[in-house]
């Protein structure tokens, strides 16, 4: 089968979901439920700014030091509270004027419980998702502090796989990585062996969407991460596929110091990981070296921020206190920013020589609410 047109690639991706897992009338309300899940997380912050005098009812307008100082923000975690203030300021919580934030208005304390668990199963998640976050949001103040290190609260009864995995179960990952899948089988033709090479492998969502879509197809592939935490179970997972392989990989690094000579590879597949390259332009470049002219990219990334995960799992992008944050010297320098916008990934792809063809989902899309998106470029 060849898929001619995004609306296609779509449709395709969201048959999969519905009426399988997501009804008609979920897919509908899931910008709803979205902004129900971060009004609840956003809430909890403006708790914390109140308790700790950050900023009160009726007190002076603040500046963002001065709220940091109040909330006796740990240095790794200042751009995390910059997020915050922009995350409230846009719900209305927050008013900016002249560099200062006022409170524009206090939501009193719900069931966050029952509210967090039916939120998070309205979008997909498992229920040890709103459990991890609920844990989360109850150690706000010893998080930003650094009292208390975010794997302690994520991680309290359950392995990081597990914890991780969960994080990435839901419909709109579903929906990206099924897209995904769908596309790049529909590449790969009889004929020589097709080398697809997976960076930042992770727990294997990825994977294993593409493998129910490619077996028994003639391909070399190579799941990789930075971390044997992750290629070490993988290696056992996929004992079974023909052609596939786990090793450890740098996205950081040059990919032929790697053993990925230049040129060889057809596709190179990414979920939800380029944000974590010190630099993206370099990462790019890398990749782009070793695709072969004509081959692909295909990768899903977060492009704007997520509330409830800037009070949640966005702990972790912080820098241990002896590293620099992501992006301090590519386009991302001088902000808060983790995440990039559509339009400056096309622009990044496009000066590591790779051509933006197709990105999902379309802005009209209710699985636009998350703000992740499936981005597809060739080499040129």
């Amino acid at each position: 089968m060849t898929i001619s047109s995004i609306d296609q690639l779509h449709q395709l991706s969201l048959s999969a979901l519905i009426p399988n897992s997501l009804s008609e009338g979920q897919l509908t309300n899931l910008p709803a439920t979205m902004n129900k899940l971060a009004l609840v997380s956003l809430n909890q912050v403006i708790q914390l700014l109140t308790n700790k005098q950050a900023l009160t009812p009726l007190g002076d307008a603040q500046t963002a030091t001065q709220i940091k100082t109040a909330l006796n923000t740990a240095p790794r975690h200042e751009w995390l509270v910059d997020r915050w203030l922009v995350a409230l300021t846009e719900h209305g919580l927050l008013q900016l004027q002249d560099h200062k934030y006022a409170l524009t208005k206090v939501t009193p304390c719900t069931d966050i419980k029952a509210e967090l668990q039916a939120n998070y199963q309205a979008l997909g998640f498992p229920s040890t998702m709103a459990d991890a976050h609920i844990r989360v949001l109850a150690s706000l103040s010893e998080l930003i502090s650094d009292q208390l290190d975010i794997n302690q609260v994520l991680y309290q009864q359950s392995s990081p796989l597990v914890a991780l995995a969960a994080y990435q179960t839901n419909y709109f990952t579903a929906y990206l990585n099924t897209a995904l899948a769908q596309y790049l089988t529909t590449q790969i033709k009889p004929g020589p062996m097709v080398k697809i090479l997976e960076l930042g492998g992770g727990t294997g969502l990825l994977t294993d969407s593409i493998f129910q879509q490619i077996s028994g197809r003639p391909v070399q592939y190579q799941f990789t991460d930075v971390s044997a935490l992750f290629t070490k179970p993988m290696q056992t997972k996929l004992r079974t596929q023909i052609g596939a392989r786990c090793r450890t990989l740098d996205i950081d690094r040059a990919f032929d110091e790697q053993a990925v000579p230049p040129a060889s590879i057809d596709f190179i597949v990414a979920g939800n990981v380029l944000h974590n390259a010190q630099h993206i332009g370099h990462t790019l470049k890398h990749i782009r070296a070793a695709l072969k002219l004509g081959g692909q990219l295909l990768f899903t990334e977060s492009i704007a921020d997520n509330p409830a995960m800037l009070t949640a799992m966005q702990f972790l992008l912080s820098p241990a206190s002896d590293q620099v944050m992501l992006g301090h010297a590519d386009c991302r320098a001088n902000s808060s920013q983790v995440f990039i916008d559509g339009s400056t990934w096309q622009k990044q792809l496009e000066q590591a020589g790779l051509q933006l063809m197709w990105r999902l989902p379309q802005p009209n899309s209710p699985l636009s609410a998350a703000g992740q998106a499936l981005f597809i470029a060739t080499a040129i």
